[in-house]
């Protein structure tokens, strides 16, 4: 943590300087057992010397449930504390999660932007959950390879 503290500042005059707009993806995951979530935040941009950076700027804990507006807050405040403001703020490419419509609709009402024109859905994502439904239909446990599934398999 001292160390991300100390980068900050670093980070955050790197983000100002960026050329384009700053695209915003996060994701969140919880631990086995669900003891603890956390949510990545990580910015896309061009930088000064016109290459592409998809920089990690924050890895929050994220505790209780995982709602659209409680995500929302957490992404405002990393926005914030990164310096990345309405003007400089571009597209959200996120998992199909129905919680991440909610928290795009959260940014959006406090970064003055139609949620809808700037929520785009992640390709790779999309292309995984058809792939599993083609390859693995309803019962996608049915084809692991734990030994009580062989039967099934």
């Amino acid at each position: 943590m001292r160390l991300y503290n100390h980068l900050q500042p670093q980070v955050v005059n790197e983000l100002s300087r960026a050329i384009s707009l700053i695209h915003i993806s996060f994701d969140g995951w919880t631990t086995k057992g669900g003891k603890r979530g956390f949510f990545g935040v990580v910015a896309h941009y061009a930088n000064a010397s016109g290459e592409v950076v998809d920089l990690p700027i924050a890895l929050p804990q994220l505790s209780g449930s995982h709602t659209g507006e409680r995500i929302g807050e957490l992404v405002v405040k990393t926005l914030h504390k990164f310096g990345i403001t309405a003007r400089k703020l571009g597209y959200f490419v996120l998992d199909n999660a129905s919680a991440n419509d909610k928290a795009v609709k959260y940014i959006a009402s406090k970064y003055d932007f139609e949620a809808a024109h700037r929520r785009l859905r992640c390709a790779p994502h999309i292309i995984n959950l058809v792939g599993q439904a083609l390859l693995f239909g309803k019962d996608r446990d049915s084809y692991d390879n734990d030994s009580k599934n062989v039967a099934v398999s």
